[in-house]
This record gives C-alpha cells, sequence and structure tokens, in this order.
C-alpha cells in the first residue's frame, strides 16, 4: 500500500480508537514509520498499553509479536517462538506454505495458531498471517542458528531469504550481524550488500537518541573490520577501492562517535604503523602527505542499529566503485575485443585524428608517437593520458607499445584498423547526422559488431574484476543468453528534421550466448511484444537476472570506444542494482531494461 501522509496517519489512528493528535509530536523517524498502515495499527494498540511508540519498523514488528505472546506462560513463549521460526525456515523454503506435519506435532500446530501470527491453509497446511511476520521470524532464525550452508551456496534459495537476511541484519547486535554477513561475504557478496542496504536506515535525523556509548577504538576497530570483510568479499575489485588515491595498500580507520555523529577518516597504513593516530583531527590535513587521510566523512549514522558499521563501510566501498565505473578503470589484458577499441582509440589520440575519423592508421607512427610520449624524458612513463579521448596507466600502456611493436594487430600493409564497419556514405545532401554516414545495412552490420564486443568485454569485467558477484549481477546472471536487437532507421528527411536510430535491446535465454540485430521496418515494431518463446524450452534462470521487459533509445555506436561503454554501462547498472555503487551510470541509453 502507499504510504500515508500525517494527516491520513492521524485519521487512522483516531478511527481505530487511539491518539492521532499524538502522532505530531512523535520524532521524525517514529512519524516516518507511522507512513505505513501496519505500524499505525499496532502503534494504537501501543496506546492503548501506554507504550512508547518505537522508532524503526522492526521493533514496531517487535512489539506486535510481544502483544501475540504476552499471555503466554514464559515456557510456552520460548516454546511458541521456537516454533515459529521452525515455521519461517519452512514457508521461505516452500514459497510461503508449510505442511503442518513438518513443524511438529498437533500440540505444536495448536500452539501456532493460539498466536493469531499464523493462520490454517486448507486442512494441512500453515502460514503466516502477514509476509512480514514470515520475513521478521526467518531473520530469528537466522540469528539462532546462523545461515544455513545450502542457503548460502544457492542463489534461488537465497533470493527467498534475502528479507529474512535484511531482518536478521536489522535485528542483530553487532556479534550476531558478523556471524550472519561473514559467511555470506565470503559466497555471495553481492546479496550480502543488498542485505544490509535494505537492514538500515538510510535516511538518519541528527540528535534524535538515545544513542550507544562507544569509545573510539571500538568505533575504528568495527568500522576497520567491516571495510576490510567487504574489501575482501569482494575479490580482485576490492583491492582497487583506493585507487584513484594513488594507494593500494593497507588502511587504517580511524573514527569517533558522539551521539549519533561520526567523524571518519582512513589512513594509509605502513605495515602495522599509521603515525596519523596520534595526530588530532583538526590539523591531521596540514600534515605531511604520506599521513593525509585518503578519506574523511562526518555526519549521522543510524547509531541505534548495531550493525551500522556495516552500511557504513559499504557506503564507502560503492563511492569507489563507483568512481571506477565512472573512469572505465579496471583493465583487462586478455580480451581481445578491448584490446582492439583501446588500442584503436590509443593510437587516433596519439596521432590526433579527429574523432569519428576511421581511416587506417599507420601502426608504426602510432608506436613511434606512443614511445616519444613515454620516453621523452627518460623515465616511465612520464604521462598516462592524451587528451580527452584516451586515458590508461602503466601496465596499459607499456602493453600497448609491446602490441604496436610487434604489429600484432597490424595487417599486412603495417596499417591498423577501426575495430568495426565504418562510415560508408560520408557525402551527400542526406547526411546531416552522424548516422546519416552510415547506410542501413553498414549500420545493422556496426551495431551487431558493437553490441558482440560488448558482451565479450562485460564478460570479461565480471569474470576478471567479480568473479563471486556472477551469478548475482542481472546480465551475467541471465547468461547464456542471446541478446536481440530491433533497429529502426528513419527515412531520409529534409536537413532540419532530426530523427536519430532507435534500438530495442531484450535478453533472450538461450543455450549459447549470442547477438542477433534486425532492421525492422517500421518504428511500431519497436513496441510490439516480443515473441513468448515456445513452451518447454524457457531455461532455468537466476532470481537475480535482468527482468524482460524490453527498453527502446538509440543505439550507442558511435562513440570512439562505444563496446567499452556499453559493457560498463551493463556493469555499473548491475552493480547498483545491489547497492554496490552509489547511483546508475551517467550513461543513461544502457539500452537494456
Amino acid at each position: 500500500m502507499p504510504e500515508l501522509d500525517e494527516d491520513e496517519t492521524a485519521l487512522l489512528i483516531d478511527r481505530l480508537g487511539g491518539n492521532g493528535s499524538a502522532v505530531g509530536g512523535q520524532p521524525g523517524m517514529v512519524r516516518q514509520v507511522l507512513r505505513r498502515p501496519l505500524f499505525a495499527i499496532i502503534a494504537v494498540g501501543l496506546q492503548r498499553n501506554q507504550s512508547p511508540l518505537p522508532n524503526n519498523p522492526l521493533a514496531f514488528l517487535q512489539a506486535l509479536v510481544t502483544r501475540a505472546l504476552r499471555d503466554a506462560e514464559e515456557a510456552k513463549e520460548e516454546r511458541a517462538e521456537r516454533l515459529l521460526q521452525r515455521l519461517a525456515r519452512e514457508c521461505v523454503s516452500n514459497a510461503g506454505l508449510a505442511a503442518a506435519a513438518d513443524v511438529g506435532s498437533p500440540g505444536d500446530m495448536h500452539a501456532l495458531l493460539d498466536t493469531r501470527l499464523v493462520v490454517r491453509v486448507g486442512e494441512r497446511h500453515l502460514a503466516f498471517a502477514l509476509p512480514v511476520l514470515e520475513q521478521y521470524f526467518a531473520g530469528q532464525a537466522l540469528l539462532t542458528g546462523g545461515v544455513p550452508a545450502e542457503v548460502t551456496q544457492n542463489v534461488e534459495l537465497l533470493d527467498r531469504w534475502r528479507y529474512g537476511l535484511a531482518m536478521a541484519v536489522a535485528s542483530a547486535g553487532w556479534e550476531a550481524a558478523r556471524t550472519v554477513l561473514e559467511p555470506l561475504l565470503r559466497t555471495q557478496p553481492g546479496i550480502a550488500a543488498w542485505a544490509v542496504h535494505e537492514a538500515i536506515p538510510r535516511t538518519v535525523h541528527e540528535g534524535e537518541g538515545p544513542w550507544p556509548d562507544m569509545p573510539a577504538s571500538l568505533v575504528s576497530q568495527r568500522l576497520q573490520t567491516t571495510l576490510e570483510a567487504w574489501q575482501q568479499g569482494l575479490g580482485p575489485a576490492g583491492d582497487l577501492i583506493f585507487l584513484y588515491t594513488r594507494w593500494s595498500g593497507p588502511v587504517t580507520v580511524d573514527a569517533r562517535l558522539e551521539g549519533n555523529e561520526l567523524g571518519l577518516h582512513i589512513l594509509r597504513r605502513h605495515a602495522d604503523h599509521t603515525p596519523g593516530l596520534a595526530i588530532p583531527v583538526s590539523h591531521r590535513w596540514a600534515e605531511p602527505r604520506g599521513i593525509r587521510p585518503l578519506a574523511a566523512s562526518a555526519g549521522p549514522v543510524a547509531a541505534d542499529y548495531a550493525a551500522w558499521p556495516w552500511q557504513k563501510t559499504l557506503g564507502i566501498v560503492a563511492s569507489y566503485l563507483h568512481t571506477l565505473c565512472e573512469r572505465r578503470d579496471f583493465d583487462l589484458a586478455d580480451c581481445d575485443a578491448y584490446t582492439k577499441e583501446r588500442l584503436w582509440l590509443a593510437s587516433t589520440g596519439l596521432l590526433r585524428r579527429s574523432r569519428r575519423r576511421f581511416a587506417p592508421l599507420q601502426a608504426d607512427e602510432a608506436h613511434q608517437a606512443l614511445r616519444q610520449s613515454l620516453y621523452s624524458t627518460g623515465s616511465l612513463p612520464v604521462r598516462s593520458s592524451y587528451g580527452h579521448q584516451f586515458s590508461g596507466r602503466q601496465a596499459e600502456l607499456l602493453r600497448i607499445d609491446e602490441q604496436l611493436g610487434s604489429g600484432q594487430w597490424a595487417d599486412d600493409s603495417g596499417m591498423l584498423h577501426c575495430p568495426y564497419a565504418v562510415p560508408d556514405q560520408e557525402d551527400g545532401p542526406h547526411v546531416h547526422w552522424v548516422w546519416d554516414t552510415y547506410s542501413p545495412p553498414q549500420l545493422r552490420l556496426r551495431t551487431e559488431q558493437v553490441l558482440t564486443a560488448a558482451v565479450e568485454i562485460y564478460t570479461a569485467l565480471v569474470d576478471t574484476w567479480f568473479p563471486h558477484l556472477k551469478q548475482v549481477l542481472g546480465l551475467a546472471s541471465a547468461c547464456p543468453a542471446t541478446l536481440v536487437a530491433d533497429l529502426y532507421i528513419a527515412p531520409p528527411q529534409d536537413s532540419d528534421s532530426c530523427e536519430p536510430p532507435l534500438m530495442r535491446l531484450s535478453v533472450r535465454p538461450s543455450t549459447g550466448s549470442s547477438v542477433s540485430v534486425r532492421l525492422v521496418p517500421s518504428e511500431d515494431d519497436l513496441y510490439a511484444p516480443v515473441p513468448p518463446l515456445p513452451p518447454g524450452n524457457e531455461p532455468t534462470r537466476s532470481p537475480w537476472a535482468r527482468p524482460s521487459t524490453p527498453v527502446v533509445s538509440e543505439p550507442e555506436v558511435f562513440d570512439d570506444a562505444p563496446a567499452t561503454g556499453y559493457a560498463y554501462a551493463w556493469l555499473h547498472e548491475d552493480l547498483h542494482r545491489l547497492h554496490l555503487t552509489e547511483h546508475g551510470p551517467r550513461r543513461t541509453n544502457s539500452g537494456l531494461p
């Protein structure tokens, strides 16, 4: 249901016999929670008992459960909670229903029904009265028994448990949260990131308490532990988190919490010694370069959640991964599609060719220009960028130097060629826009070549830098699949008309990975329903695969590095869905849903 506004919340509470006028005097966090009808209903019961209103959704659910079990004796209450957790495990694993016989004896079934949190479905099955209660008790079951190994190793089961995981993280103490998250980080760090993001509020009001009183050493230690866990869980990409601070070694977190206001610095660590920790924060920026922080931040955090350090350090990791994606800084040494595009881009930049000029280049001339740039002052490298078209780090520049020197990608005449189909009608009265320089068949061919290269580059990015996320990244988890592109090219118009080509991309499950591009005669064809697969031919797909609804956009195939652009846009979007980047890519026409 949509959230209520404050007037609607007060009206609902009044109609249920509560005091709606008291809502306006509640702290901001409480007012926000009460916008959900379920929590407004629970609030009425709390008001009648003259109990204070909680300030987070989980505490409202705990109040509902406590009220449901309050009339039971202590032993019976403990038994009922165990039975509810057992029922939740069965329901999560079986699409919301559990056979009564799998939960316990007839007496156990009656005990569950007496809580009124559980309902009978037919004669032999039980279910929770609300899905959110199933998720709540699934989370409690995880805190009691940990995450079962069969769940961490099965993406489909993890998908069913993910809201329970979020509930567990939200309600856990510090040690309990580690028990749940650390095994998950070793197998599925993407789902761990999703659960932490869902569990801890992102919008936090400053100064509303009470907050825990934690010494700075403990705050720093917990942030250090969680930052290292995220970096290790991400695998190779985790090692590059601080790449743009010119530091790839270990770091030390120095932080302090005052109320719910966190001040944080991340410092270079030299062996086990970080002298910067002894320097007052107010003076640290003026210290020698080796002691200045790599990152610093200050602001309120959800300190009443014990697992808040996991969310804070996830935000740090997401910020730097976002930068790495925006700058396309994940090098690929063994991907031919990436190498060809980068080599062409570097060569045209070195020889100062205008953008979108596709005439072949002399490989020797490009190599000479590269060596002139690299070795001109006797040191290596002198520079690692050429204008705004190409930038590369030392390892890639040396690799390009070797490839140009060996003539690896040149033809028999020593010429380098653009890796994609080039314009075939650059002159003529109808040529006004870049797409006008391509005939329809030539544009179809270029689009197919670019998308094929993009899939190859995307796959290499995932396999090389994010192997632990492969099962939960949207496009990667859909493979093997066929990327289908329907391309519409408007007939030539007058010079004032600007009708760019349009393309619809969709992902179709298949037995092997491929790209299919076809020209369609009408723009209406782009919006026609995608033909369904024949019954019985649908391959099993990961629940984390992309939705199948196609998106229509302009084809982004005219850039200097179009395949790399598509591959990074797809990767960036996939990481953002798991909350491993701050927001999606600036390039919005990535084409995929």
